[in-house]
């Protein structure tokens, strides 16, 4: 698993054959094949993954409620899948498969087990949704929900 072959995975998917650009627009069946290919790739990694009321999908390594009664938060990275019009196929998703890539690295070298022990802080990868805003005309609508 890389950050190359994580994109070359989703890579046709919101494609338009046409411009050669993307139009991976929220709330489509384009988006819900990302965000069947982003529980799948994380649940692989072995995250828990939940998807709050906006859409968001949330992918956990650890228990992030206790570690926020403990007063030790965890550690959230990731990005969107959508794009703008016709878009490049590198924005959002650069961000969720580094984030992807990182936690396999992560698990590659046993730091995951402390995470998902509780030695140490809970880690999150996250896919927000809506993100580009053009579907609906507001950008940045999961992150900022």
């Amino acid at each position: 698993m890389s950050v190359t072959g994580l994109l070359a995975e989703i890579a046709e998917v919101g494609r338009h054959h046409g411009s050669g650009g993307y139009r991976r627009f929220a709330f489509t069946s384009d988006d819900a094949v990302l965000g069947e290919w982003f529980a799948a790739t994380a649940t692989g990694l072995g995250g828990d993954v939940t998807v709050d009321r906006c859409g968001n999908q949330w992918a956990w390594w650890g228990d992030p409620d206790a570690a926020v009664a403990a007063g030790t938060p965890g550690v959230v990275t990731g990005s969107h899948l959508d794009s703008v019009p016709d878009g490049g196929p590198m924005d959002g998703p650069l961000g969720v498969t580094a984030a992807l890539t990182a936690v396999k690295a992560l698990r590659d070298n046993g730091i995951l087990d402390d995470v998902t022990s509780g030695r140490r802080r809970p880690l999150g990868v996250v896919r927000f949704v809506d993100e580009e805003g053009a579907r609906f005309g507001l950008a940045c609508s999961g992150s900022r929900l």
